[in-house]
C-alpha cells in the first residue's frame, strides 16, 4: 500500500479518538524541531495550533481556492472516505491528526512525521490496530504495522511516523528526541537567521537544488486579517544578475498604488532592470532617456502596471487588459525638463514613423496632447505578430504617453503604455503619504498588489482566453482557462499585500510579505 494511503488509514484511527477541543490548543516553538532534527535533512515543515488556522481561514474567500485545489484530488476522495468511516466530517478529521502540532522532515526518499497526540488517545488508537511490537529504541515503544508498510513511535505526547521501506530517518530521530544534538538543522545559518524573527506558529526549511546551492527558510505568523511572512535563503551562487545597492532610500510611494493598481514594484536605480527602456530601445534603436535626461536621474525607480478597459478600445473588447507605466525620478522638475522630455519624446515617435514605412507598424502613429495638455502621447498601431503587441491577437494598438509629476516623494517622469494610465500613475505622485518604516532601507524591490483587481483582471481572461491567446487546441484552450480562473480565485483570497526584499550581502535574501486576507462572507 502507498505511503500516503497508509498514513490516511492511520488518520482515520486518529479521528476516532475525537480529540476535544480545550486538547487542539497547544502552543509550541516552531524551530523547537530542527533541534532534534539531523543536519542532513533536505525538507522542514512545522505547523503549531494548525486547527485554530483552519477555523479561522474557513468562511474567508481565500478558502475558496483551497477547496478548488483540494476538490476531485485523489487524495481528497480518499480523505473523504476515511472520514466517513470515522463518523465525522473532514475538518474534524484534520483536526484530530494535526490540530495540535506536527512537523515533517524528509532526506532523499526518506521522511518521518511526528505529530502530538493526547496520551490516553494516542494509547486506545494504538490498541485497536494490528501492530507488532519491536524491541524498544530511544526509550520508546516502537511498533510495525505490516499491513500498512509503517513504522510508529511513541511517547507520552507524540507519535513518530516513518515508512518501513526507508527506517534510517527514523530510528536516527528516536534518540534525539530524548537527548537533542549539538550536529543538528537548528545549527544551519538559515535557520539561526529565523530564530530571531517575529514569534510565529509556521516554518519551513527548504534545501536549494544544486544550480543554485544553498537553503531557504521561512516562519509564517496569522494575526486576525493578516499573514505575517519573514523569508530568509542563502545561496552557494547568487540568482541575482545584479550586484548589491548602495542606496538607502525611501520606498513609501509605493504603497499609493496599493488599491489602486494591479501591481507595483519600486527599486533603487543602481540595480533597477530597465526593461521598458531596454524592449523600446533594441527595437526601435531609440532610447527613452536621453543622455541629457540621464543626468537628471535620482535614486528610485518606479513600474506601476494597471488595467483598462478594453471597451473603451477603438475595437472594443469586453476585457480588463494590462498597462504598464515605467516611473524614474528626476532631481528636479521644471518648464525645461518637461520640454526636455517632449523633446526625447518626439525623437522617439519620428522613429517609431519611420519604422511605420517597414513591417514593424501597420501604420504611422498619430501623435498629439492629451485632452490635460501636461501629457503627450502617440498612437502605434502594432501588427500582431511583432514585439510590441506581444504577439497577441488583441493587441491591435499600442500607445506611448508620457508626463511629468512634481510632489511632495519627489519628481518623476512617467512614460506608460496608456494615456490613461499616466494620468492615473501622476495624481497618485503628487498625492502626499506618510513615510512608513517598513519601506526605508536598503531594499532591492519592494512592492505590493491588489488581489481584487487582480481578480477580476483574471476572471475576464479566463472567459475570453481566446481573444489573446493563439492556441487553437480546444483541450489546451480549457485547461488554460481553468488555470487563470484558479489563479483568479487565489488572488480574490487577498485583499492586498506588500513586500520587501533586501540582500544583505551577495549571496544572501531577505524577504518580508505582509498579506491581508480578504474578509469572511
Amino acid at each position: 500500500m502507498s505511503s500516503a494511503r497508509s498514513f490516511l488509514v492511520l488518520a482515520a484511527q486518529l479521528a476516532w479518538m475525537q480529540l476535544p477541543q480545550s486538547a487542539l490548543a497547544c502552543p509550541s516553538d516552531p524551530l523547537q524541531f530542527t533541534e532534534i532534527a539531523p543536519p542532513d535533512v533536505s525538507v522542514f515543515v512545522h505547523v503549531s495550533n494548525a486547527a485554530q488556522i483552519r477555523r479561522d481561514l474557513a468562511g474567508r474567500p481565500i478558502s475558496d481556492w483551497f477547496d478548488s485545489v483540494w476538490t476531485n484530488s485523489a487524495f481528497q476522495k480518499a480523505w473523504s472516505t476515511l472520514a466517513k468511516t470515522a463518523h465525522m466530517d473532514e475538518s474534524k478529521l484534520f483536526d484530530a491528526c494535526f490540530g495540535r502540532a506536527f512537523s515533517f522532515v524528509s532526506r532523499g526518499s526518506e521522511w518521518a512525521l511526528a505529530t502530538d497526540v493526547d496520551k490516553n488517545q494516542a494509547t486506545a488508537m494504538l490498541q485497536q490496530l494490528r501492530l507488532a511490537l519491536r524491541e524498544p529504541a530511544a526509550g520508546m515503544a516502537v511498533y510495525d504495522w505490516p499491513e500498512q508498510e509503517m513504522l510508529i513511535a511513541r511517547d507520552e505526547q507524540r507519535l513518530i511516523i516513518a515508512p518501513a521501506n526507508h527506517p534510517q530517518l527514523f530510528f536516527e530521530l528516536l534518540p534525539r528526541f530524548k537527548d537533542p544534538k549539538a550536529d543538528s538543522l537548528a545549527q544551519h545559518p538559515a535557520i539561526k537567521e529565523i530564530r530571531g524573527f517575529e514569534a510565529a506558529s509556521m516554518a519551513v526549511f527548504v534545501e536549494h537544488d544544486d544550480s543554485i546551492g544553498g537553503a531557504s527558510a521561512a516562519v509564517a505568523e496569522m494575526r486576525d486579517n493578516r499573514v505575517i511572512i519573514q523569508h530568509a535563503a542563502s545561496f552557494g551562487r547568487s540568482p541575482f544578475p545584479h550586484d548589491t545597492t548602495n542606496l538607502t532610500c525611501d520606498f513609501s510611494p509605493i504603497l499609493g498604488f496599493e488599491n489602486r493598481a494591479l501591481a507595483a514594484i519600486i527599486q533603487p536605480a543602481d540595480v533597477a532592470n530597465e526593461s521598458v527602456d531596454a524592449l523600446l530601445a533594441d527595437n526601435l534603436g531609440q532610447n527613452i532617456v536621453s543622455a541629457q535626461l540621464s543626468e537628471n536621474l535620482a535614486e528610485r525607480r518606479l513600474i506601476v502596471v494597471n488595467q483598462i478597459d478594453g471597451r473603451l478600445f477603438e475595437e472594443p473588447v469586453d476585457l480588463l487588459w494590462a498597462s504598464m507605466a515605467s516611473c524614474l525620478e528626476l532631481k528636479h522638475a521644471g518648464p525645461e525638463v518637461k520640454n526636455q522630455v517632449d523633446r526625447q519624446m518626439d525623437g522617439v515617435i519620428k522613429r517609431v514613423r519611420q519604422l511605420s514605412h517597414g513591417t514593424l507598424l501597420q501604420n504611422a502613429p498619430a501623435q498629439g496632447r492629451l485632452e490635460n495638455q501636461e501629457f503627450g502621447h502617440a498612437d502605434v498601431p502594432a501588427s500582431g505578430d511583432q514585439c510590441l503587441s506581444g504577439g497577441f491577437p488583441i493587441m491591435k494598438d499600442v500607445s506611448l504617453a508620457w508626463g511629468v509629476a512634481d510632489g511632495p516623494h519627489g519628481s518623476w517622469l512617467v512614460v506608460a503604455s496608456h494615456p490613461r494610465s499616466v494620468e492615473e500613475v501622476v495624481a497618485v505622485l503628487q498625492e502626499s503619504l506618510p513615510t512608513d518604516q517598513r519601506l526605508v532601507g536598503k531594499f532591492d524591490m519592494c512592492g505590493v498588489g491588489c488581489g481584487d483587481r487582480i481578480q477580476r483582471h483574471l476572471q475576464t481572461w479566463s472567459i475570453a482566453a481566446g481573444e489573446f491567446a493563439a492556441e487553437t487546441d480546444s483541450a489546451r484552450m480549457k485547461d488554460f482557462s481553468s488555470t487563470l480562473h484558479l489563479m483568479s480565485q487565489l488572488a480574490g483570497g487577498i485583499k492586498c499585500c506588500c513586500w520587501q526584499l533586501s540582500r544583505p550581502s551577495a549571496n544572501q535574501m531577505r524577504l518580508d510579505l505582509q498579506i491581508e486576507l480578504a474578509p469572511p462572507y
